[in-house]
């Protein structure tokens, strides 16, 4: 019997939305996780007030690096895609909780500027994906 090697599927873009709710997962999980050090972190300062928001952003956009790259490492082909979706799911929630949750907002942001701030949760996605799709070099034994 000859061995035969199993052949992966060609990356698709099908395949990329269908790792987008692994990857969210990934995404809440690490926003659970960083969630944490970061409430630590802004109210160990004098003024935790000024420093609640900052920290729960750098959270979140740690989180959703963390995402796109669980959804390359499920997909495992088209960084792109697979950093794109869960960027996309991962901002739709976002701006959906915002909308149904306005406890930090003031009435005055317009939708615009709501829309605009989910952006970098998506550019971060997509730098998570691409990070996980970056091939280390092996490094050579030496023979001593």
């Amino acid at each position: 019997m000859k061995n035969r090697k199993k052949q992966k599927a060609e990356p698709s873009a099908l395949g990329a939305l269908a790792a987008a709710p692994r990857g969210m997962a990934v995404f809440a999980a690490a926003a659970l996780v960083t969630s944490f050090p970061a409430a630590i972190i802004a109210y160990a300062t004098p003024d935790p007030g000024s420093y609640v928001l900052p920290c729960g952003l750098c959270a979140l956009y740690i989180s959703s690096a963390a995402g796109g790259f669980a959804a390359y490492k499920f997909h495992g082909g088209l960084a792109l895609l697979s950093g794109l979706f869960c960027g996309l799911a991962a901002a739709a929630l976002s701006l959906l909780l915002s909308l149904i949750l306005p406890l930090g907002t003031s009435p005055d942001v317009s939708a615009g500027v709501l829309l605009l701030s989910r952006l970098p949760i998506i550019l971060l996605s997509v730098m998570g994906a691409y990070l996980a799709s970056v091939k280390r070099k092996k490094k050579k034994k030496r023979k001593h």
